[in-house]
């Protein structure tokens, strides 16, 4: 009883985050929206200026 429910309510969130993930990824296709290409390219600029940071030392 408790395992079956347990196990259903987990499958009912994944089921959620992997509809979330598809409309997210829709949306990321064909919205081609500055505020996705602004947070990608401030992740790209944080990667290299790690990167800059390590070679520094």
């Amino acid at each position: 009883d408790i395992e079956f429910e347990t196990l259903f309510v987990f499958i009912k969130d994944l089921m959620i985050e992997v509809i979330f993930g598809i409309f997210y990824g829709i949306l990321m296709i064909f919205v081609p929206n500055p505020i996705w290409n602004n947070a990608y390219d401030r992740q790209k600029n944080e990667l290299n200026n790690n990167h800059g940071a390590k070679n520094r030392q």
